[in-house]
């Protein structure tokens, strides 16, 4: 091995041992919360519980969950149709006894890992293994990556942050080298990120807006730009089997929902006091302050652009000019000069405008680490890491809340709900308060109903009639539902939001109700195969010419 080959091995290892320290370091948390309990934050024990039946529907073989029986206390939801699985994905590939909690926090981990090596290699790569483990520090341990998980307990938001180098570096070495691997490595990503969080809308958005200026405006190559969007094509048509239905049947949940209230995006812009100012000021829900050792770094490479930018290479523009495309984007979405935009896309209105501090953060610690060059980049980017640590706002909490969850079953009668505003909840479905649970209701006393039970995407009863009649379910009705007595179907309704099932004459016995993804899911998943299937053979034509 040449030398220059072991200086960049060494830089790598060391990278990603030090991915792995920021990663524990961030994360830390989870190891010191007790057994049976959760440590205070804006979701609480909601993440637990949706873990929990996200976890027995995968080992029950609903691969692609869309339908939560036990959530509203047994009344159910369409909350995994409209809420990204991506997160939920990965903490189930840990083994299903490790504690929910746990598992999520393992997860986090292994995120918060991807996203600090991923940065470090897509600015290290091309300024320098110094400039490259500054941002990995300004980016793991920034004041929005904590907030996801001291504050709010998002974990699917801040997995979703971590994704964001991993998918700009691999869209740019697939532009530099057009090798089928790269498309495949890009196309998943992109993928992967669109099914863990709705950001990927406003991701997608900054970077077909780059790639219509670097190809079409300034290059004039259509071509180009077809073919360095194609990532992101195929990345969306591999999570089709998430996002279609949720177009398709965005109106037959309480949609609207999400657009009024303490939900209007508009009650949520952030001013630029705000970002530049005190961690502890922030009149948002949540902290928003940018940090002080970011800030300084950001305008650091401000001045550093107007000293070096003629001594930057074709790469490191497109790197820098990338970086700014998403920092610009999402940082102006947040203030409310950008109304007008909201308004023109009415599907950015599901998010609160700070929400964008995931892209901002990332923008402005890739940028904030391209201005040290020389002799003195090593002494600059010690100080730097170290200002980072020593600035970082959150420590251990101390305050824990008991979690009575033992089995999965037991969510029926836990407060398990996404929110007040019910979101996922089918449109016209009464929603009753936890008790007294709604009675099943029937037609005529001809007809009886009794031992009625709950599973994972499973309703069960015992029938006996002596006459035509119909039931209603104390369960919501959605799409997806098929029923069977005694192994022959019977008919299902939409009774006033209710399931009404059609019982004839003289029936009797063991009645079954299965959940087994609505049409609009098997479209997508058929679609989803599909680019599955076209990207394998991609990598696999790759793999033929190595």
């Amino acid at each position: 091995m040449n030398p220059r080959k072991k200086r960049t091995a060494r830089s790598a290892l060391f990278a990603i041992l030090f991915s792995v320290i920021l990663a524990a370091w961030v994360s830390r948390l989870f190891a010191y919360v007790p057994q049976g309990r959760v440590y205070e934050n804006q979701d609480n024990a909601f993440n637990i519980y949706m873990f929990t039946d996200f976890r027995e529907a995968l080992g029950t073989g609903h691969w692609f969950p869309q339908w939560s029986t036990y959530i509203h206390n047994g009344l159910g939801d369409a909350i995994f149709g409209f809420y990204e699985p991506g997160f939920f994905y990965l903490a189930s590939l840990l083994p299903h006894r490790i504690e929910p909690l746990h598992a999520m926090g393992i997860a986090v981990f292994m995120a918060l890992v991807v996203g600090s090596f991923s940065m470090w290699h897509l600015i290290g790569s091309r300024f320098g293994p110094e400039s490259g483990v500054v941002a990995m520090t300004l980016f793991t341990l920034s004041t929005y990556a904590g907030t996801e998980i001291y504050v709010r307990g998002d974990y699917e938001e801040l997995t979703a942050m971590m994704l964001l180098p991993l998918l700009l570096d691999t869209l740019l070495v697939w532009r530099d080298t057009h090798r089928l691997g790269w498309l495949v490595a890009a196309s998943i990503t992109g993928g992967a990120l669109v099914v863990t969080h709705p950001i990927a809308l406003v991701v997608y958005m900054c970077l077909m807006l780059h790639i219509a200026v670097e190809d079409l405006v300034l290059q004039r190559r259509l071509s180009s730009a077809i073919q360095n969007g194609l990532p992101l094509f195929l990345g969306g048509m591999l999570a089709a089997f998430y996002w279609l239905p949720v177009i398709l049947e965005w109106k037959l949940v309480r949609a609207q929902t999400v657009f009024s209230g303490f939900n209007l995006y508009s009650k949520h812009f952030v001013g630029i006091k705000t970002l530049l100012g005190r961690f502890s000021d922030s009149p948002n829900v949540v902290p928003v302050a940018l940090g002080p050792v970011l800030i300084a770094a950001a305008v650091l490479a401000a001045l550093g652009v107007v000293i070096r930018r003629q001594h930057w290479t074709g790469d490191q523009l497109t790197v820098v000019r990338l970086l700014l495309c998403v920092s610009a984007l999402s940082g102006y979405l947040m203030v409310r000069f950008s109304t007008w935009i909201w308004i023109i896309f009415p599907m950015l209105q599901r998010f609160f405008p700070w929400r964008f501090l995931a892209l901002l953060t990332m923008g402005l610690a890739g940028i904030g680490a391209t201005w040290f060059t020389g002799r003195y980049r090593k002494p600059i980017a010690g100080i730097l890491v170290a200002a980072a640590f020593l600035a970082y706002p959150y420590h251990l909490p101390t305050n824990f809340l008991a979690v009575p969850l033992k089995q999965p079953s037991d969510l029926i009668t836990l407060d398990y709900a996404q929110d007040e505003n019910n979101l996922s909840v089918p449109k016209g479905a009464h929603l009753s308060p936890p008790a007294p649970f709604p009675k099943i209701h029937t037609s005529t006393d001809a007809c009886t109903i009794t031992n009625y039970r709950i599973g994972q995407s499973l309703l069960s009863a015992t029938v006996a009639t002596t006459q035509g009649c119909v039931i209603d379910l104390p369960h919501y009705y959605f799409p997806g539902w098929s029923g069977s007595l005694n192994g022959l179907e019977v008919p299902l309704e939409n009774d006033d939001g209710w399931i009404a099932v059609q019982f004839p004459a003289g029936g009797r016995g063991d009645l079954t109700l299965k959940y087994g993804g609505s049409p609009a899911r098997r479209m997508g998943l058929w679609i989803s195969a599909v680019t599955g299937l076209l990207l394998a053979f991609c990598a696999g034509i790759d793999l033929l010419r190595r």
